[in-house]
């Protein structure tokens, strides 16, 4: 009985060292290459009290590795903009910069990073007054 509760706090005292409890949010990738391979579409944006995912049909987006942020909207037009990944108040955020019509500045935010793969990126505001959430999925 006593090597066994020697054994288990050994095993607790190293996954605690080795920061398997010590998580403040996701776990995300530390590249970009996730963000920045492919073409991604708009899966669900939440604006306020409103599911408005369906403004966005039609629309195609890059993640562009120098930076930019290139919105192909319906009839063919492409948008420029930029992005950034970085840290805020300890939350890791993805920065959307994009003007030119109304619909692509509700995309122009500082979002909060909640998810990050190959297949989806979730992202959310941190103003609780002004509940939006974005999300791309891979197209």
């Amino acid at each position: 009985m006593r090597t066994y509760l020697m054994t288990a706090a050994a095993v607790f005292v190293s996954a605690v060292l080795s920061g398997c409890f010590l998580t403040d949010g996701p776990v995300l990738p530390d590249t970009n290459e996730d963000l920045t391979s492919g073409v991604w579409e708009v899966s669900y944006f939440f604006d306020k009290t409103e599911d408005e995912t369906s403004d966005f049909d039609g629309y195609s987006f890059e993640f562009r590795a120098d930076q930019t942020f290139a919105a192909q909207v319906p009839g063919g037009a492409t948008v420029l903009g930029s992005w950034a990944r970085t840290t805020d108040d300890g939350k890791p955020r993805l920065v959307i910069r994009i003007s030119g019509t109304e619909r692509l500045e509700e995309l122009d935010d500082d979002w909060v990073l909640t998810r990050l793969d190959s297949l989806k990126i979730e992202l959310e505001d941190d103003n609780r007054t002004e509940i939006e959430k974005l999300h791309f999925s891979k197209r």
